[in-house]
């Protein structure tokens, strides 16, 4: 099951606040395809894909009762985040919560950039964090395709003209010391088409791709793999990540 993008705007929109959509539409392609019922054991290196939420809760509470670590739904959020950031495997893969707990995640990560020189860095970093727990790892080509966590998730983003955040001019040195005056606009440029309108935080676990692997484009289902109970091996070299949780950035 793959979401329509219109449907995950609109839970981006309502439960990631402080996160811009494009940024959150662009990690959940990269984590699950926007499949909300993936889950991708890290401890025995497989993923599953259930067919409801029923399965998939199901499923969930048998790999934490066997001491698994994994990760869940749209966002891929790793069990051992659950409890900081409201989860329980009940309720992992319910659309929203999990947005919100991924959302979470990445604010905290970014939290922790603030010394880092510019945005784009900032941002960098905390990418990798959200992958990793740390500000590196996901900067480190890796797999098959020897292409980074972030520079995947880069990929992902969509190439358009909407307008950035307004966050963008808090450290313009124009806006915050004022300028004399405004750039002149053409008049023949500016017209109306429509008259009518009117402190640190504690270091992450692990939040795998190893689930883009296999879901990425939808290739899955379109290769005929059956959904329900499904369950797949990562390809060799992908999980090296996973034999160093103790590294600092």
């Amino acid at each position: 099951m793959v979401l329509p993008a219109s449907m995950l705007l609109a839970l981006f929109t309502n439960c990631g606040a402080g996160v811009p959509t494009d940024t959150l539409m662009s990690i959940t392609g990269v984590e699950s395809s926007g499949n909300p019922f993936v889950i991708a054991n890290v401890t025995d290196n497989t993923s599953y894909y259930l067919a409801s939420e029923e399965e998939a809760v199901r499923k969930a509470n048998d790999l934490s009762k066997l001491g698994k670590n994994y990760s869940a739904g749209l966002m891929q959020v790793n069990s051992k985040n659950f409890k900081d950031f409201g989860l329980t495997p009940d309720i992992a893969f319910n659309y929203c919560k999990n947005i919100t707990a991924g959302a979470e995640i990445l604010k905290a990560c970014y939290a922790r950039t603030s010394t880092m020189p510019d945005q784009s860095t900032r941002l960098k970093a905390a990418l990798s964090c959200y992958y990793s727990g740390n500000f590196t790892r996901g900067l480190v080509a890796k797999g098959t395709e020897k292409i980074s966590y972030v520079a995947n998730v880069v990929n992902h983003a969509d190439n358009n003209d909407s307008v950035p955040s307004i966050g963008i001019l808090k450290n313009d040195p124009g806006v915050s010391q004022g300028e004399a005056s405004s750039p002149a606009i053409p008049q023949d440029k500016f017209f109306i088409t429509d008259t009518q309108a009117s402190e640190p935080v504690q270091e992450h676990q692990d939040n795998d791709d190893v689930v883009n692997n296999f879901i990425t484009d939808n290739k899955a289902n379109e290769e005929g793999i059956t959904q329900k109970g499904a369950v797949n091996t990562a390809a060799t070299g992908s999980w090296d990540i996973f034999k160093d949780y103790s590294a600092k950035e």
